[in-house]
């Protein structure tokens, strides 16, 4: 934090007032700020639901984390997603870009949208008291979000918005993990950056192949998706629209995404799942390790227990 003499988990008089005997909803992505959010609220003895948007884009491993993990400790995980009469069975994001016919971009961004904000304001409203938005928000995480308010009244969710990890660096959120004795999302410790949309289409490079490592399976539907809209649409359409490759597909952006800077030179060693849980401080922790296999590796040895 700013100050090094405050506390992780320090909220001041005035936020207490403004948050006891409210209806404290809790924007949860199964991601490491939210945890922490939860972590504070819970700490400071602020009563709260947590609401997940699915967007059916997600890593397995999340889903499983908010089930186990996360409802184990703070209750029930409610839910939303946006229903389509006739939904995909890749789930709901490839049921949006099959209606649109196109993949989101940075100046169309309907997936946000579609399967974000729409489904949670229609939750909100349905709620019988005005409801106090808590998001898992750091200014640190980019530029866009640098100057964002800690108390601010939202007009698309028509309620107020408290963000009260604006402040807080990554490694007060690996302490705030560590002092509540919670592991974090498993894909942190296997190299991921972020474990919201596997992948997003903002994805940078890095990410792109660190996702590319984590769920394969994922970028088999990828590569699906853009034959199918770009027969459709009669020219080439790329999931992360060519990312240093002009309009290629995804599997020359998976390329491309295994070279150092200037796409040309390859790595010779590969750290990113080490530096994850070295950073977490849980390489040398078997035990908590061990709680949190891939999917993968559960089914595996689920199969040949059935045998």
């Amino acid at each position: 934090m700013s100050d090094s003499s405050e506390s992780v988990w320090d909220l001041d008089e005035e936020d207490l007032e403004k948050l006891r005997g409210e209806t404290i909803i809790l924007s949860m992505s199964g991601g490491k700020d939210s945890t922490a959010t939860a972590l504070l609220l819970e700490h400071n003895g602020i009563p709260f639901t947590s609401v997940f948007m699915d967007t059916g884009w997600e890593h397995p491993v999340t889903y499983e984390y908010l089930d186990t993990v996360l409802t184990e400790r703070f209750g029930e995980v409610v839910r939303l997603s946006s229903s389509f009469e006739d939904p995909d069975e890749d789930g709901q994001f490839v049921s949006l870009v099959r209606k649109k016919q196109m993949f989101p971009s940075r100046l169309i961004r309907f997936c946000t949208q579609e399967l974000k904000v729409k489904p949670f304001q229609k939750y909100l409203e349905s709620l019988d008291s005005d409801p106090i938005v808590v998001l898992g928000i750091r200014r640190e995480e980019s530029s866009a979000r640098a100057k964002f308010d800690r108390w601010k009244f939202n007009e698309t969710y028509d309620a107020m918005v408290f963000a009260p990890l604006v402040d807080h660096t990554f490694d007060d959120i690996i302490k705030m993990h560590q002092e509540k004795e919670i592991l974090p999302n498993p894909l942190y410790l296997q190299g991921a950056q972020r474990v919201g949309c596997f992948p997003c289409i903002f994805a940078r490079k890095n990410e792109v192949k660190t996702a590319a490592k984590l769920y394969p399976e994922r970028f088999n539907v990828i590569e699906r998706l853009e034959d199918e809209l770009s027969e459709a649409k009669g020219k080439r359409l790329s999931f992360f629209h060519g990312r240093g490759t002009g309009d290629a597909g995804i599997r020359d952006v998976l390329q491309w995404a295994s070279t150092e800077w200037g796409g040309k030179q390859y790595p010779m060693f590969d750290f990113t799942a080490q530096d994850g849980c070295t950073r977490w401080g849980m390489c040398e922790a078997p035990e908590s390790r061990t709680q949190y296999v891939t999917v993968e590796e559960r089914k595996r040895k689920e199969g040949e227990e059935s045998k």
